[in-house]
């Protein structure tokens, strides 16, 4: 499973539409649905990566 699989079950796991989602970590829904369907490669910015594992529930150390 890639980055964007993963990353889609989660967001939909949490209930989070793909518009709403971006919002909330300042995405651009069109580039993201691309990284979600495996088109892009995933952000390489920490800051970034941190901030959408927050949105998600991911807590330091998890192994999901």
């Amino acid at each position: 499973m890639g980055f964007g699989t993963f990353i889609k079950e989660k967001r939909l796991e949490a209930g989070l539409s793909l518009r709403n989602f971006c919002q909330k970590a300042e995405l651009d829904p069109s580039n993201w649905s691309k990284i979600e369907r495996d088109r892009l490669p995933a952000p390489d910015d920490r800051v970034k990566l941190e901030k959408i594992a927050v949105i998600l529930g991911f807590t330091k150390g998890d192994k999901n």
